[in-house]
């Protein structure tokens, strides 16, 4: 699993958001705590992993939800 970072999205672009209905039951705009309070555990941490290494404008590797050295 990976996650990227899609960059921002202007209003019209977030309007055209369409997931498929048969794989997803939705999608919200959240905070990195937002996220985690919905998300299990691990996604949790590969949430908080991605915002943070955007943050420091780097990538985290990690190994179910961990820091891999």
């Amino acid at each position: 699993m990976m996650v990227f970072d899609g960059g921002v999205l202007t209003s019209e672009q977030a309007a055209q958001i369409r997931v498929p209905a048969d794989e997803l039951r939705g999608w919200a705009w959240c905070t990195a705590q937002e996220a985690a309070d919905r998300l299990p555990e691990l996604l949790a941490r590969r949430i908080t992993a991605a915002v943070g290494a955007r943050a420091e404008g780097s990538v985290a590797y990690l190994e179910d939800g961990f820091f891999v050295a």
